[in-house]
């Protein structure tokens, strides 16, 4: 039997525009190996792109780590100016605030902490 020719190792991070219900996607096609060795490709969506060929993250892209996002191989013709805005060096979940000591509870949180304020004072 012949073997086809070899993919690349890359292959599996191009992003191209996988079309999807009148959505325009950003994907890649990694694949799976079953336990006959079959390889099972998928989709996995990046963000969207407009007509206007901007690409716009999803959490998906943002939840990878930085290795993995490096990886990605974008075409060279997309708008991808609101990834370089919005990808920073700060962790996911921390805020940054550059100004002095700010309270940012609210609701409950700030309810039991005036509450325990409170009891304090007793």
């Amino acid at each position: 039997m012949k073997i086809g020719r070899q993919a690349k190792a890359n292959t599996m991070y191009k992003v191209s525009i996988h079309n999807n219900g009148g959505q325009k996607y950003a994907s890649s096609q990694p694949f799976t190996l079953d336990e006959n060795g079959k390889k099972h490709y998928f989709h996995k969506h990046w963000g969207i792109v407009d007509d206007n060929m901007k690409f716009q993250a999803n959490s998906t892209y943002f939840y990878v780590s930085l290795e993995e996002r490096r990886k990605l191989i974008f075409p060279s013709d997309w708008d991808l100016s609101e990834i370089e805005a919005l990808s920073g060096t700060g962790h996911r979940g921390v805020i940054e605030y550059n100004g002095g000591d700010l309270d940012r509870m609210y609701g409950p949180t700030w309810f039991l902490d005036n509450v325990a304020l409170i009891f304090n004072k007793l």
